[in-house]
């Protein structure tokens, strides 16, 4: 539908969420209605030429949705350079860090990489932060990569000289927002802000 509409598009983000009421007066889409819309479908035709930013959020994220959105990451991958990717709330796990690893492997000039939580969470797999964050790096600081902007809003795992050193390979790093919800000792408990007192030298 954005392909068919919007073909100077720069940002697309897109976010489904749960509906907890039954609407009442949706009419379903006539079948010839949606196939205009799928005309483009299956082509790896660029078609948004400006399209810069892509980002998805879900409740229900799934392993098939991920695969669509790596077909239409890798029919805009020349042109991408900004994606906001989901993680499992409170948990960073092996399959993510896969998705992200295969997201920016798409996308040769990505220069700003955001990761979401969703609502959604899955315990399979959990890696330890620094493992996790580690991987991420580590595929970013090859010279023919240049990112210039991370958040993440819960790094899953206490601030430390460890962790500083892991995005201390990122160079050409320009702006850094690392969230650390879950230290239960922090003043900001579960709010997303750091408790640098908790981090003072003794």
């Amino acid at each position: 539908m954005v392909e068919a509409i919007y073909p100077d598009l720069e940002s697309l983000e897109v976010s489904f969420q749960v509906n907890r009421t039954t609407p009442t007066n949706w009419s379903p889409i006539e079948p010839d209605r949606a196939q205009q819309y799928r005309t483009l479908d299956g082509t790896h035709v660029q078609v948004l030429k400006k399209l810069r930013h892509i980002g998805l959020r879900d409740e229900k994220w799934s392993t098939a949705l991920q695969q669509e959105l790596l077909k239409f990451i890798g029919k805009y991958r020349l042109t991408l350079t900004s994606a906001i990717i989901l993680i499992s709330c409170g948990k960073l796990t092996r399959s993510t860090s896969d998705f992200i690893l295969q997201v920016s492997g798409l996308l040769p000039e990505l220069k700003s990489l955001a990761l979401a939580e969703s609502m959604k969470n899955s315990g399979v797999q959990v890696m330890d932060g620094e493992e996790f964050f580690r991987a991420l790096t580590m595929h970013h600081a090859s010279p023919s990569r240049s990112l210039e902007q991370f958040s993440v809003p819960n790094i899953n795992c206490l601030f430390s000289p460890a962790i500083g050193q892991i995005f201390g390979l990122w160079t050409k790093l320009k702006f850094l927002r690392l969230g650390d919800k879950d230290n239960p000792a922090g003043l900001y408990d579960n709010d997303g802000r750091p408790d640098f007192d908790e981090y003072a030298p003794v």
